[in-house]
């Protein structure tokens, strides 16, 4: 949730974020089950949003 809020309030692009992932994975030797769907909603979210705005 805090990942997927940080590309939402635009504090990350999705590239950032991608290497934060990585750098947590590493560091903390943990696995992020969901990175590819959290990248993937966010995707799907502003192209929605710039839909709207058009």
């Amino acid at each position: 949730m805090i990942l997927k809020s940080l590309l939402e309030v635009k504090i990350l692009k999705s590239d950032e974020l991608r290497v934060l992932i990585d750098e947590i994975e590493m560091k903390d030797r943990v696995v992020i089950k969901d990175r590819d769907d959290i990248l993937t909603e966010m995707a799907i979210i502003r192209y929605k949003r710039k839909r709207k705005k058009t």
